[in-house]
């Protein structure tokens, strides 16, 4: 999975928002409203943006906050 359905986002977008701002992804995701409704896309979505923002070596945007 990819996408939140019912939010209508992107992983992607949630992790380029991160990268850019600096913010934890978490904070995004409710911000954008993914992963809010059905939610079965949380652990996709987790998983997504956890590999994609360590690769980027900018693991500290992962937060302390755990799931």
């Amino acid at each position: 999975m990819q996408k939140c359905h019912c939010g209508e986002v992107f992983f992607e977008e949630i992790v380029g928002r991160s990268l850019q701002s600096g913010r934890d992804f978490r904070e995004l995701m409710v911000e954008m409203g993914a992963g809010q409704i059905c939610t079965a896309c949380v652990g996709d979505l987790y998983a997504y943006c956890e590999d994609r923002l360590q690769e980027s070596g900018l693991s500290s945007l992962l937060g302390a906050v755990s799931r």
